[in-house]
């Protein structure tokens, strides 16, 4: 149950994330995902009834407040000497954030905020960690070309690229039907999960250039497919060929 002042609410939260202590941030990290755990859920039962709870309400209002948006704040964590599970926290947190008040992607427009996302696609050290960030990425981009123009200035595609591992661009088709089937099936011991971790992120990366590939319908300056895939192209050679496959899959 959430208390009767929303902006008394939010703003406790923003000092404790706004902390210097890494030991307060995890804390304060923990408290937003309650937060945000019962406003989405307030949020499921106004799409399906058109009527909004006053905490919902209070909540997307004080989004609209730059004093009082938890995404402007929360971005900079992303600069932060943070354990794994806070940033895999701050990635959940900043997926609700975004599915809440929409307007906040704007805060990724700025180049030094996105730059600091990135910047935790540059650990080539947790699987897991990359694919819950390019999750993430997805719905940082997602419907905001601002976002997109941002991404492809901060390196952002040769950035992401890197972690592709097929053998061959051949294997697109190959690697969705062994997501496919193994979405189908529970992965008997948590050892067998985190070995087979790669493909996953293989099919985490063709999500993302399936969204960063297509069309930019209503943009009045889009960039065109060329245009994308040559920020590839140094870094991968066949980009190409995976467009191509791209393709192919999507009609299916």
């Amino acid at each position: 149950m959430l208390g009767p002042n929303m902006k008394d609410t939010v703003s406790a939260l923003l000092d404790v994330l706004e902390s210097q202590s890494l030991s307060d941030i995890s804390k304060g990290l923990s408290r937003l995902e309650r937060l945000l755990l019962g406003l989405v859920e307030d949020l499921r039962q106004f799409e399906h009834n058109g009527t909004i709870c006053s905490d919902l309400d209070a909540f997307v209002k004080l989004q609209d407040n730059f004093g009082f948006n938890i995404t402007s704040c929360i971005v900079k964590l992303y600069k932060r000497d943070l354990p794994k599970k806070d940033f895999l926290l701050l990635n959940r947190n900043l997926q609700g954030l975004l599915l809440l008040h929409p307007p906040s992607k704007s805060v990724f427009n700025r180049h030094a905020n996105m730059s600091s996302f990135l910047s935790l696609l540059n650990r080539k050290d947790d699987k897991f960690l990359t694919i819950t960030t390019i999750t993430t990425l997805i719905h940082i981009l997602l419907k905001n070309y601002g976002n997109y123009r941002a991404f492809e200035s901060g390196n952002g595609c040769p950035i992401i690229i890197q972690h592709l591992s097929l053998t061959s661009v051949f294997d697109i088709d190959k690697e969705t039907q062994q997501q496919q089937q193994q979405q189908n099936r529970t992965s008997p011991t948590h050892s067998k999960e985190l070995d087979s971790l790669e493909q996953p992120l293989n099919f985490k990366i063709i999500e993302f250039l399936m969204l960063y590939m297509s069309e930019e319908v209503d943009n009045p300056n889009p960039h065109t497919v060329e245009m994308k895939a040559d920020l590839f192209r140094d870094a991968f050679p066949l980009i190409d060929l995976l467009i191509e496959s791209l393709s192919e899959l999507d009609k299916l």
